[in-house]
């Protein structure tokens, strides 16, 4: 990893056994600090003193510290620093957020919406997917079976993880993604018979693998009920679109990693939540496979992003998965936006997704007429497919 970074002795802190020095890009200070009053004199100030903190920043950060070591003003302002997540909304992130809300104009309302059994497969391929991310080795015939009952010959552990899994799924529309209550509970559900500290956040230091390599060292544990707390304000107080703030929150549950496991279980499945209290049929398209197929790729935004200090890439990979997977999902069945022309079609697209402004703007955009927009518009009303909020003048278009 590069960036600005620190080195430090982390081994007796938080892996037992290992005993080695690692470099870390520093987020905000505390992202690397173990609670051990030793630590700050490697450290340099989070304000760019410049000055070792061998005791105090020595005036240098403009007297913002108080006087305070690096560690102790860090965590001191942690709230200020975290009030919003740092993320960049990329040209290329756009796009794909105007490509998905045409899909889903597709899913929604391109011809007969996919059976119940449609449904439950696609469910049982996002288990699947997910709980192989994290090395569970139950096919998806396997999975199929355990959630109908049958007897499946197979490790104790991974037979209860799909059960768990089932569980949470299954009752996906009935989460509240921006209730951190529900998270706990949700946990509760999904490490049940796993952990001794299911659905509570954890209380001991915990770094991100990817094989056998550390790719991540989590804030410290008396951090992350703040941290949380902090994530969840901003979730329900943004007014980011739902797709951003989605992947926002995807990529700062996994950097927090709250919980002592099944972190990456719990963040895709919270991703698509998010996504479904926005739009339901989101509950039902398997990103997850997506991410599986491109595991690689997952892990490199999530590095990415953190020796950046923003999320940037990673929102860019996971919308790319998300369009992919709706893609699969149409291809699967046979969903075809026939009800629409192009015209149409795309504009309810950028109604959607918030990008449309204006007829003149949308005109430009889709190398029509404005006439061509206004009629599409009339055609999209009547067929119960958007409404005018307002009048003529200030009014703006929404779709049902």
């Amino acid at each position: 990893m590069t960036g600005d970074t620190t080195t430090f002795d982390v081994g007796h802190q938080f892996l037992p056994g290992v005993r080695t020095h690692l470099i870390f890009p520093i987020k905000f200070l505390s992202d690397a600090l173990p609670s051990n009053p030793g630590f700050h004199k490697h450290v340099l100030c989070h304000h760019k003193c410049q000055g070792k903190c061998q005791s105090k920043c020595q005036g240098k950060c403009q007297g913002k510290c108080q006087g305070k070591t690096a560690i102790e003003f860090n965590i001191a302002m942690r709230s200020t620093i975290m009030a919003t997540p740092p993320f960049t909304v990329s040209a290329r992130a756009i796009s794909l957020v105007s490509d998905i809300s045409i899909r889903l104009t597709r899913l929604t309302i391109g011809g007969s919406p996919p059976s119940p059994m449609f449904r439950r497969v696609n469910m049982i391929r996002s288990i699947q997917s997910s709980l192989a991310i994290e090395n569970n080795s139950l096919t998806v015939s396997q999975v199929t079976d355990v959630i109908d009952g049958k007897r499946v010959l197979g490790n104790a552990r991974e037979i209860q993880e799909v059960k768990n899994a089932f569980d949470c799924y299954d009752k996906l529309l009935d989460i509240n993604p921006y209730d951190m209550d529900d998270l706990l509970s949700v946990h509760g559900t999904m490490m049940r018979y796993l952990l001794d500290d299911a659905g509570r956040f954890r209380t001991g230091g915990v770094g991100v693998f990817a094989g056998k390599e550390l790719i991540h060292m989590a804030p410290p544990s008396d951090l992350v009920q703040a941290l949380m707390t902090d994530l969840f304000d901003w979730l329900r107080k943004s007014e980011d679109h739902p797709l951003i703030k989605s992947c926002v929150f995807h990529y700062e549950f996994e950097y927090i990693h709250p919980f002592s496991d099944g972190n990456g279980r719990i963040g895709r499945l919270w991703h698509t939540a998010i996504m479904a209290s926005w739009i339901p049929e989101m509950a039902w398209v398997p990103v997850e496979s997506v991410v599986r197929e491109r595991q690689s790729e997952y892990y490199s935004a999530i590095a990415t992003s953190t020796t950046a200090a923003d999320s940037g890439p990673f929102i860019d990979f996971m919308l790319e998965a998300i369009r992919d997977a709706l893609d699969d999902v149409a291809k699967s069945s046979g969903i075809h936006a026939t009800a629409l022309n192009p015209t149409e079609n795309h504009l309810l697209g950028m109604i959607r997704s918030g990008t449309y402004v204006n007829a003149s703007m949308a005109a430009e955009a889709l190398s029509v007429s404005e006439r061509t927009i206004s009629r599409a518009l009339k055609s999209l009303k009547e067929k119960g497919l958007i409404v005018r909020e307002g009048n003529d003048k200030t009014g703006v278009w929404r779709a049902t």
